[in-house]
């Protein structure tokens, strides 16, 4: 698993990681083939992605009960979160009054 903040972030991950794998395939280490061969299934992906992928997987078990509740809860999430910074970096710059 590797996760970024971007999608283009993640495919340049994924190509390094095959262009890595092939360059020490080349110099004789042939015991890598086999992952180089599973790079395509790796899980590379944004955070977004990666956290979406668990939530739907594993919904039943933290009381998400539609995809309709889950979008509103991630709203309320986002949110909060985006509000607490506003509130972080108000109170910051605040200070240096």
């Amino acid at each position: 698993i590797a996760v970024t903040f971007t999608k283009l972030a993640a495919s340049e991950m994924k190509d390094k990681l095959k262009t890595a794998l092939l360059k020490e395939i080349v110099n004789g280490n042939d015991d890598l083939k086999y992952q180089y061969d599973l790079v395509n299934t790796c899980d590379i992906s944004t955070i977004d992605s990666f956290c979406s992928k668990i939530v739907k997987k594993y919904f039943y078990k933290i009381n998400i009960i539609s995809k309709a509740t889950l979008l509103l809860q991630y709203r309320l999430y986002l949110v909060k979160l985006c509000s607490d910074k506003v509130i972080f970096f108000s109170k910051l710059s605040e200070g240096r009054k």
